[in-house]
């Protein structure tokens, strides 16, 4: 669901700037959120210069440093301009100093020590998604929905920089992203919607009945044995549809889903004709 990238590919690698585009792209179609280090070559402005942090479907990460809140000062800031188009980058910042690490022996190292830069910042990024997936498996492979989810519970930051002609109140910026990547405010906004799917008129639980938001971005699921479903979803209102053989689909509008809360919606579903083939196998 999520690869870390703490790495990037320059000139003196052999790499032309759309060497990895394409396998990025392909990373994010197959539902993977593709996390890389935003570089260290700060602080100028357009300093996020190498693949494959500089595609826009990369999610790509500065550093700051989290002893005093400010910017770690290599951190490689945007805009980027490729492809004919120039845009924010990074998209969001976390923990890039003095971060404890583990180091190769190989090296001479002791196995851990700290480290600083933005290959220690990406991980932490890494980490939060699958954290909120532990928390919200229906998200899995929905790679924009968990991108949002991040950078709309950040610690919003700004910066006086002016890169890309940023403003002093601009959120997102070119030095900060959205802001400081917080997990547990990302966790703490989804809900819990739950219900049990049953027959209208004799209240049958119905197994196996399909129940999902109107949003393709937000996961549905299956009832179990017992016709009940659980839904993990962001906070909002949503219409919820219920489809299952033999019933007729059944639609409720307007169910609201709380922050770090349970809702219940119970769905009852019309009975509709069925009408069923037999099967006749034949042997010669």
């Amino acid at each position: 669901h999520v690869v870390n990238n703490s790495w990037y590919c320059g000139p003196a690698d052999g790499c032309s700037l759309d060497v990895l585009q394409a396998p990025v792209e392909a990373l994010r179609q197959a539902g993977i959120v593709v996390v890389v280090s935003a570089g260290n070559f700060g602080p100028g402005c357009e300093t996020v210069s190498y693949p494959p942090t500089i595609y826009q479907p990369s999610f790509s990460v500065g550093g700051f440093n989290h002893r005093d809140d400010s910017v770690y000062y290599s951190s490689s800031r945007g805009p980027v301009t490729y492809g004919g188009e120039t845009y924010i980058k990074p998209n969001i910042s976390a923990p890039a100093v003095s971060v404890r690490s583990s180091l190769p022996l190989s090296l001479g190292y002791d196995g851990y020590g700290s480290l600083s830069g933005t290959s220690m910042a990406a991980p932490h990024v890494a980490g939060a998604v699958a954290l909120l997936l532990s928390a919200a498996p229906g998200y899995g492979g929905h790679v924009d929905t968990i991108e949002q989810i991040l950078t709309s519970t950040t610690e919003p930051m700004t910066t006086t920089q002016g890169c890309g002609g940023d403003g002093p109140s601009d959120v997102p910026n070119n030095v900060w992203g959205w802001g400081i990547l917080n997990s547990q405010a990302a966790v703490e906004s989804l809900g819990t919607l739950q219900g049990t799917v049953t027959e209208a008129g004799d209240g049958r639980p119905i197994p196996m009945a399909w129940v999902a938001p109107d949003l393709a971005t937000a996961p549905g699921t299956q009832t179990d044995l017992t016709g009940q479903y659980t839904l993990t979803l962001t906070a909002g209102v949503y219409t919820i549809t219920a489809e299952a053989a033999c019933y007729l689909s059944t639609t409720i509008t307007n169910v609201s889903v709380i922050s770090d809360s349970v809702e219940i919606q119970d769905i009852a579903m019309e009975p509709a004709v069925c009408i069923y083939f037999p099967l006749i196998l034949r042997t010669e």
